[in-house]
């Protein structure tokens, strides 16, 4: 579990720390202030090994594509578009500092480059004549406790990047990222049961989802043509698709068996009340708690709500009597920069229970 986050020139936030992050941490602040762009960057430092390490933030905001030019497609990365800049993003644990620094190649200025949308990822294809080679677009380099551990060059060539390493990649505990609005696909939901089946975990999603839907007896899959479904059974005679349960139950069911996909690693869950009525949201708080300690998994989630915050202190109140596991962190703009101001557990309690305005 990471306790820190570093950001530097990385879209909106040109350098933010935030500390004390906890097994559930909860981001605040108004409109563009960068909750969800310190979600993603937490999320790039998980994916530093990827080759589509500068793409993947196009497909959470939902862009299918981008300008026709290099600046256009890595520049908005960068901090007000300077790639003269270098990005970079830290995490640190209780045992290690990791970091990764990302610079622009300024040459790639006279390519053009166009990009579509294929899988909800970005995918490249270059504007070149047969038999050009690759080109360098970016320069990346790893560090762990400050010591540089590797060098990569992500070379744009004919419909495809490459990440070409100098030595072999270390292995990066697992990160998902949900969107405001994600509901899994069907396909999705079915591939991340069917692994928790195999390892006889999935009756801790039905009982997760009991939280919020009492009814529910037990999840299968079933054939339906030649793709497999996930079904119900919520007592009905027979068991029903689990697209048909509703919005909250399928936003649910998508962080939850992306919990599961992120094992010991971290959910990075965007306006995390997205989708759900107020009156379940602290079973909801329950139920994501209850999902985080069984897959031992991080939760850094965003929220406009101060009904969110109120029903975080109470669906995660039993835990929080044990250990405290939840802080709140607030993002302000002061002088042109992003500033973070900590709420731990109690504090936030407390200013829930007075009716102070934290959001």
């Amino acid at each position: 579990m990471i306790h820190t986050l570093e950001v530097e020139n990385f879209k909106r936030l040109h350098r933010l720390k935030v500390e004390h992050l906890s097994r559930v941490t909860l981001i605040g602040g108004r409109n563009n202030v960068g909750k969800s762009t310190l979600l993603e960057a937490a999320f790039l430092l998980h994916d530093r090994y990827s080759a589509s390490v500068l793409l993947r933030h196009w497909a959470f905001r939902g862009a299918a594509g981008a300008a026709h030019d290099p600046e256009s497609l890595f520049g908005a990365a960068f901090t007000k578009y300077d790639t003269s800049s270098t990005i970079g993003v830290a995490s640190q644990n209780s045992a290690h500092r990791f970091r990764v620094e990302i610079r622009f190649e300024r040459e790639l200025r006279k390519h053009r480059i166009r990009i579509a949308q294929r899988e909800r990822i970005p995918q490249i294809s270059q504007e070149v004549e047969s038999g050009q080679p690759q080109i360098e677009a970016l320069h990346l380099a790893y560090f762990r406790d400050d010591i540089e551990v590797n060098r990569g060059d992500l070379l744009l060539g004919r419909g495809d990047l490459e990440l070409k390493l100098q030595s072999d990649r270390e292995e990066v505990p697992m990160a998902v990222f949900i969107g405001s609005r994600s509901i899994s696909s069907l396909r999705e939901v079915a591939d991340r049961f069917s692994d928790l089946d195999v390892r006889n975990e999935s009756e801790n999603v039905v009982e997760v989802l009991r939280e919020i839907h009492p009814t529910l007896k037990g999840l299968g899959l079933q054939q339906l043509g030649d793709m497999p479904v996930l079904h119900a059974d919520v007592g009905l005679g027979r068991k029903v698709p689990v697209n048909l349960l509703g919005d909250g139950t399928n936003r649910l069911l998508t962080i939850i068996l992306a919990m599961s996909h992120g094992q010991g690693g971290m959910a990075l869950i965007d306006e995390v009340d997205s989708g759900f009525h107020y009156s379940v949201m602290p079973r909801v708080w329950k139920a994501i708690d209850r999902a985080s300690k069984r897959f031992n998994c991080q939760i850094l989630a965003t929220t406009h709500s101060y009904g969110c915050l109120a029903s975080a202190v109470e669906g995660l109140e039993p835990s929080l009597v044990e250990s405290p596991e939840l802080t709140y962190i607030r993002l302000d703009e002061l002088g042109g920069q992003v500033v973070p101001r900590y709420y731990p557990h109690s504090q936030l309690s407390q200013a829930i229970s007075d009716e102070w305005e934290v959001r």
